[in-house]
């Protein structure tokens, strides 16, 4: 590998490739054997061999955003802009908290002139701590003065579920989790508490944009991959690589449906 690094350096594309090859017959495991042979057939301007080798990169290890990414820049060249937004989507799904797998989505909509973005929902309320690790429930003045006709006085709920998990259902949920922390499964909770609340109670009349718009991505099944991706923390986080493992098509439908329309039609 340090032989064929040093040869692509220098523009030695047969001496890289071959030493790429060598390191793939002494590993067939290695990722960047596979994904730099991609990127020597690209440097060829061989198209269709870059994508052989991009692809075994990607069976090697499809949870790394990579390989999907850099398959997308042969298909630039080329101009088939829906399938390299694929490949990027992809990437961006694969590790969303990784500033390379999201500049690809952002390179494509600026060739493309399209506009992307997340769905522009302002939560009036949040959940800080105190220096004695207290909940303390912030919530936004506008939030009380919305009246009772759009629901917006059931944000009250939020802080009173999220307060519930920092007291008791965090340990209950996570009994292996020796510390408290903010998990995607608190912030689902809290916001359908608010959902829920609104929706029931006969007073409201029209649901305010913002708990509409939540209202629109639970009954759609993509709250949580909006959570994860639209507004995730240091806690959230942590609960990304299990969601995506089961969930991985609500991850895509959320990016493809909302994100590539500039935050939802």
């Amino acid at each position: 590998m340090n032989k064929a690094e040093a040869s692509f350096s220098l523009g030695k594309l047969d001496d890289a490739l071959a030493n790429y090859q060598k390191a793939l017959q002494l590993d067939p495991r290695l990722y960047e054997a596979a994904l730099f042979s991609g990127d020597v057939y690209t440097q060829r301007g061989d198209y269709a061999q870059a994508e052989v080798w991009y692809q075994k990169a990607i069976s090697i290890d499809p949870n790394r955003e990579t390989a999907w990414r850099y398959s997308a820049t042969p298909l630039m060249k080329q101009h088939k802009y829906d399938v390299a937004r694929d490949r990027y989507v992809e990437a961006y799904i694969n590790e969303p908290y990784n500033r390379l797998a999201g500049g690809g989505l952002t390179q494509w909509s600026q060739i493309t002139q399209t506009r992307i973005g997340h769905p522009e929902i302002e939560i009036p309320t949040n959940v800080t701590y105190n220096d004695k690790g207290e909940p303390q429930i912030n919530l936004d003045a506008s939030a009380l003065l919305g009246g009772k006709d759009d629901g917006s006085f059931t944000w009250i709920s939020y802080g009173a579920t999220r307060t519930e998990w920092y007291k008791e259902k965090f340990a209950k949920t996570f009994p292996s989790e020796r510390a408290y922390r903010h998990s995607l499964a608190e912030e689902a909770d809290a916001l359908r508490s608010v959902i829920s609340l609104a929706a029931s109670d006969k007073k409201v009349k029209t649901l305010s944009p913002v708990i509409a718009a939540l209202k629109k991505l639970d009954d759609a099944g993509l709250l949580e991959a909006y959570i994860l991706l639209a507004r995730p923390d240091r806690g959230i986080a942590q609960d990304y690589a299990a969601y995506r493992q089961q969930n991985r098509d609500k991850l895509r439908r959320y990016v493809v449906e909302y994100v590539l329309t500039g935050g939802g039609k």
